[in-house]
């Protein structure tokens, strides 16, 4: 499944060490977000954590607000 998403992107020349690494992010940030939501961890070992994320609860306005803020100063 995940070679459609890569192809449907045009990611599906990836070599097989940019597959592995976008693996090990997408496990790691499985693995904070499931800790933090549900109280359980997914590994034994937890990943290596670069930084810190907010996984608090917002209201959907305010994260709205939010991204139009960042997007806005880019553009």
């Amino acid at each position: 499944m995940q070679s459609v998403i890569y192809d449907r992107f045009g990611l599906g020349d990836l070599s097989d060490e940019e597959r592995k690494q976008i693996e090990n992010v997408d496990d790691t940030l499985l693995h904070y977000e499931f800790e933090e939501l549900m109280d359980f961890p997914i590994f034994d070992t937890p990943p290596e954590l670069a930084t810190q994320h907010d996984f608090s609860q917002k209201e959907f306005v305010s994260v709205e607000q939010e991204f139009l803020g960042i997007f806005y100063s880019v553009y």
